[in-house]
């Protein structure tokens, strides 16, 4: 990739449902070493990644420490708590009495931006 000097470049990889991809120790390697220096991987190129997978707890622990934002459309009231007790917000409790409204609308879903602790609906801040 040509890169002009000093002007940032985004490359996204989208992994839709590969989690189990994820689990090969060669894989997990090569990729953990990517997702903790994406930022540093080249010069004014900053990599970002998109996981889509059903099961929050099938994507090994080693790149759920390092997800900054998280997109949960309906979910059984199992699979959210195994997101709230990974991802322990304070404003959980009261986001999560307003997501039959959140959800209620084909389509939606509940963002957490996890570097702030904010939560979203759509890209709508919710205020707690």
């Amino acid at each position: 990739i040509a890169i002009e000097e000093g002007k940032i470049r985004h490359v996204l990889v989208i992994l839709d449902d590969l989690v189990s991809s994820l689990k090969s120790q060669q894989t997990d390697e090569q990729l953990i070493a990517l997702f903790y220096n994406r930022r540093h991987f080249r010069p004014f190129i900053h990599t970002h990644f998109l996981i889509t997978t059903q099961k929050w707890n099938m994507v090994p622990s080693r790149f759920r420490a390092v997800v900054t934002g998280l997109f949960i459309f309906p979910v059984t009231k199992t699979e959210l708590k195994t997101i709230k007790n990974e991802i322990p917000l304070e404003a959980f409790s009261s986001v999560e009495k307003q997501l039959p409204i959140i959800w209620g609308t084909p389509n939606n879903f509940l963002f957490l931006n996890l570097t702030n602790k904010k939560f979203f609906s759509q890209f709508d801040e919710l205020l707690i």
